[in-house]
């Protein structure tokens, strides 16, 4: 076994003790939105429409649901611990080494989300009983938005100087973020109100991850360009992590 594949093992066999309560922790989230959702907003006359836009957005958020503690723990790493400056001087790439954690992360956090998933997706049954969705187009957004996430946390903890800010962290810019990135809204309705605040929050790449999912799970009418949501994903992830490796390597000190 290659050393990357061995690292890769190293996290998951880590991650094996939390794993159910992960998935524990994530599925009470989903579960509580979409009952709110399904069973209460409809009380206040609100659309149905809007309210599977509310639910796509819920579940396109589940995939970045290990952020901020994929932040928290390399942060505690970079100014704590220092495990990785052990695995840096292992006879690999450093790049390696990044992506090794990367894989590991991404395949912890889709393990958590794929139990949360089908019971939302029984629950907003309840609302609309012949509710579909294209299972090829929700899988492909799933794995590129999870991986993407994944990546999206080492470019943040790059610009972290210290675990006193890891607070501010998520109320200054991981919650504006997602808010503002379609949890509860598509983009163009925004445009609507706004195109220049449209344009500008292109640049952000949760709107991309809920209008993927929300393409999937409602289909493409109203919603960005299924093909152009996943590739500006992958551009904003090699950048995120050229970036990020640029970052670090100036940080951790390594060749």
């Amino acid at each position: 076994m290659s050393i990357f594949w061995q690292l890769v093992l190293s996290d998951l066999t880590a991650f094996k003790k939390i794993a159910w309560s992960d998935a524990f922790d994530l599925m009470i989230w989903v579960i509580v939105v979409s009952v709110i959702n399904v069973y209460l907003l409809p009380l206040f006359g609100v659309p149905t429409e809007y309210i599977l836009i509310s639910f796509s957005g819920t579940l396109a958020s589940s995939t970045s649901f290990r952020v901020f503690p994929e932040i928290y723990y390399l942060l505690n790493d970079f100014h704590g611990e220092r495990q990785i400056s052990q695995k840096l001087i292992l006879p690999i790439h450093p790049a390696g080494v990044f992506g090794a954690r990367m894989l590991a992360s991404c395949v912890s956090s889709l393990w958590a989300s794929i139990w949360a998933i089908p019971v939302a997706i029984f629950i907003i049954r309840n609302l609309v009983p012949g509710f579909m969705f294209n299972i090829g187009y929700f899988v492909l957004a799933w794995l590129v938005s999870s991986m993407f996430f994944n990546v999206f946390a080492w470019w943040v903890a790059s610009f972290v100087k210290d675990m006193q800010q890891i607070s501010r962290v998520f109320i200054r810019f991981i919650f504006p973020l997602w808010f503002f990135g379609g949890f509860q809204f598509t983009w163009l309705k925004l445009h609507e109100i706004s195109p220049i605040f449209a344009y500008l929050d292109l640049l952000n790449p949760y709107i991309y991850v809920m209008e993927s999912m929300r393409t999937a799970m409602l289909g493409q009418a109203g919603n960005l360009d299924f093909k152009l949501c996943l590739l500006a994903l992958v551009g904003m992830g090699i950048f995120a992590f050229t970036h990020a490796y640029r970052r670090l390597k100036k940080q951790l000190d390594f060749v």
